[in-house]
């Protein structure tokens, strides 16, 4: 049933969002990458970071020509789960791999076995997994044809503060983020960058002030400070938009009220359902 869901809100949201993109492309030229009109290659399954082998999982979109850039997204895993099972969960498939290029990429594990995304604590410089990020941007760029204008994030819970930091750390090279249940190792952005957060105010994992950090970084990176946020068209998740139409660079904040699992069990720090129709229509959204 949920599937059948998923493919009716997909089907309705379809004619919006490509309008969204034709703007989008008369506003904004798209910036080819390298591997544009290259010859046609697998998705590459590791790459190689400062001495460390980095596993991933590389979706590439059916159809198309390669001539055709397509947007690329990073999806970042957290603590306990591998990037194969957060794949299974995110949703991703559905939505956003039909279209773009999607790298999920695997963190480094600790010595009891769970994962770690490594940023310096101001958030801005340094490896090692700021570099991973460069290394895959111009390893998939280079290999298949991607519009390096529209480069998105999305994590959960440590894959969530990982990604918001990137983010910041990154802006220049990030279109967007949008995460679920995380924090922020900064309080600085380098440039702006549009923000989807989503966050459960009884999150017990991740406080909900955490949450609000993330979304007033954004906020003031982008200068929204002050702005009065305005209900969300068509969203599932309670959420509130800072900016109006217009704003390149929104900030959507999505306090949700999904307390429990699928399967019954409390857990405000989950992956809400619809979420991942949510991030495709935000991240269609954006100009």
């Amino acid at each position: 049933m949920r599937a059948l869901i998923v493919m009716l809100l997909m089907a309705a949201m379809a004619p919006a969002m490509m309008r969204q993109a034709e703007a989008a492309g008369a506003e904004l030229p798209l910036r080819k990458s390298a591997g544009c009109g290259a010859a046609a290659e697998p998705p590459i399954e590791a790459i190689r970071v400062d001495g460390h082998i980095r596993e991933l999982i590389l979706a590439l979109p059916e159809g198309g020509e390669r001539k055709t850039p397509r947007p690329l997204v990073m999806a970042f895993h957290g603590r306990t789960n591998s990037n194969a099972q957060v794949r299974a969960y995110y949703g991703l498939r559905r939505t956003l791999e039909r279209t773009a290029v999607v790298a999920y990429p695997s963190a480094l594990r600790q010595a009891d076995g769970t994962f770690s995304w490594t940023v310096p604590r101001d958030g801005l410089s340094g490896p090692p997994d700021l570099a991973l990020f460069d290394a895959l941007l111009t390893e998939i760029g280079g290999r298949y044809c991607v519009d390096l204008g529209r480069v998105f994030l999305v994590g959960h819970s440590l894959g969530a503060s990982f990604a918001n930091t990137l983010a910041c750390a990154r802006a220049e090279r990030v279109r967007a983020v949008a995460s679920v249940g995380g924090g922020i190792w900064t309080r600085g952005c380098t440039d702006p960058v549009a923000a989807l957060v989503v966050h459960n105010p009884k999150d017990r994992l991740v406080a909900v002030e955490l949450g609000r950090e993330v979304r007033d970084v954004f906020l003031l990176a982008n200068g929204l400070e002050g702005t009065a946020p305005q209900p969300a068209a068509g969203s599932q998740l309670h959420c509130r938009r800072y900016g109006d139409a217009t704003e390149p660079n929104p900030v959507v904040w999505c306090p949700h009220r999904q307390d429990y699992k699928a399967d019954g069990r409390y857990y405000p720090h989950n992956w809400p359902e619809s979420t991942e129709l949510e991030i495709a229509r935000f991240f269609g959204s954006l100009p």
